[in-house]
């Protein structure tokens, strides 16, 4: 099941500050566009070439695709090493067992 979907990001015009449109866009790679957008403003005109990048991992996917690799940002890998802390944390108090022995 797929979230809900919010607002379109809105990218603004570098001239007028008018609101842009897509025209067309194309998948470079699976983290990577690039298209073309309009200006809104009818005085302004301007047109331009936009490239969206998903840079990083801010959260890990439950479905991750074996062929994309992103680094993880500096706060989820702070989290990511306190999780392993805490699941291979060794209990002094706790007897080891026979198995652990060999």
């Amino acid at each position: 099941m797929s979230k809900k979907r919010f607002n379109k990001p809105r990218l603004h015009c570098p001239h007028c500050g008018e609101f842009m449109m897509v025209r067309s866009s194309q998948e470079v790679m699976p983290t990577l566009r690039k298209g073309l957008v309009d200006c809104m403003n009818n005085e302004c005109n301007f047109r331009g070439q936009f490239w969206f990048e998903i840079a990083s991992t801010v959260a890990p996917s439950d479905m991750p695709n074996p062929d994309v690799h992103l680094e993880p940002t500096p706060f989820l890998q702070k989290r990511m090493a306190k999780q392993y802390e805490q699941e291979h944390q060794i209990d002094m108090f706790q007897p080891a067992n026979d198995a652990d022995r060999s």
